[in-house]
């Protein structure tokens, strides 16, 4: 089976090759690299859902319930 390198490096691992492998969204997998053989090993590790900035810096603002959005006069008001 062959399969084509996109211009930013990525490869699509083919489904059958995947499932077999038990490889899912977020499987982290290793690889290797034996002269011009590459192996992709997955590992028994999955990635957690990528942080946001707020979360990874600690900045998680609580909710107080619904925003109350500026009124059209509000908003005018601040450019006069």
């Amino acid at each position: 089976m062959e399969a084509v390198v996109d211009e930013k490096g990525r490869l699509l691992i083919p489904q059958s090759f995947r499932e077999s492998a038990g490889i899912i969204a977020g499987t982290v997998v290793q690889m290797k690299q034996r002269g011009r053989i590459v192996e992709v090993i997955p590992t028994s590790k999955k990635r957690n859902n990528a942080r946001s900035w707020r979360e990874f810096y600690g900045i998680k603002p609580k909710r107080t319930g619904k925003p109350s959005w500026p009124s059209p006069e509000e908003i005018k008001s601040i450019w006069e």
